[in-house]
């Protein structure tokens, strides 16, 4: 519970700094399309300085010890990677900070608080719970646009998901899986992988297919806006029709014959 806390605390602190007058993160994330209204709805915040976050949570009564188990002082953060946003658990509490790069030259994009399992928690979890059928993301910042804009996402944070986080979905209430990865060659490898753990769930899964040109749903409902996002998830195709597909498309398939 305390560490809990102290994220919460640092995240607060993070979004109030995240200010219209001289902020890189608040360039980069206007740069990228986001409204005020959005970036400030998105929860997020920026890491600009290490030891004023410090002295900050020592007068909330935070200890040194405390301070360096929560994973705040991650090498990397407030430095190469300055966007912040909280990781939660099932329950909704924070388990750890996530932090992104805004330089397209620093790799990886994003930097994790040490003692992070990102597989027991998912992001947007929080504002989630419940809902009958859910969208599933790759990135994190299409999660929380999702969910600002009034739709149900959650962000994996990577490529696949865990049994944790299989169960936490089933538990909560949750039918359906609207699979909205990136339309790249990881992202819908990455599909494909999930629609066979999901074999043994009880989730039915959707695959929610783009529009040429566009990577994800962050990229498109910047470009062309959330309706046409919202047409995309009502014509969502279930995952063994696509599968079907997939695998006929591949080199070699040939199946105007009855063996191909």
């Amino acid at each position: 519970v305390r560490k809990a806390d102290i994220l919460e605390e640092a995240q607060d602190y993070f979004s109030k700094t995240l200010d219209q007058t001289g902020s890189q993160v608040f360039d980069y994330l206007t740069n990228r399309g986001y409204s005020a209204e959005e970036i400030y709805g998105m929860e997020l915040g920026e890491y600009k300085d290490r030891k004023a976050l410090q002295d900050h949570l020592k007068q909330a009564g935070y200890t040194d010890q405390e301070i360096t188990a929560s994973g705040l002082l991650t090498h990397g953060f407030g430095e190469t990677h300055t966007l912040t946003l909280l990781w939660k658990d099932q329950a909704g509490r924070a388990i750890g900070l996530a932090g992104r790069a805004i330089s397209p030259e620093v790799e990886p994009k994003y930097k994790y608080s040490a003692g992070l399992q990102k597989d027991k928690g998912l992001v947007g979890f929080s504002s989630v719970r419940g809902s009958p059928a859910i969208i599933v993301v790759e990135g994190v910042l299409d999660a929380l646009l999702l969910n600002f804009k009034g739709l149900k996402a959650v962000s994996l944070g990577g490529l696949s998901i865990s049994a944790d986080q299989l169960k936490a979905l089933e538990i909560t209430g949750t039918k359906e899986l609207l699979l909205a990865l990136d339309m790249d060659k990881p992202g819908q490898q990455a599909t494909e992988n999930m629609i066979r753990d999901l074999k043994t769930s009880k989730l039915r899964a959707y695959v929610v297919s783009l529009p040429d040109g566009y990577k994800d749903a962050d990229e498109l409902i910047r470009a062309l806006g959330v309706e046409v996002f919202k047409e995309k998830l009502e014509t969502a195709e279930r995952s063994s029709s696509w599968m079907a597909k997939r695998i006929a498309s591949r080199p070699g398939r040939d199946i105007a014959t009855a063996r191909g």
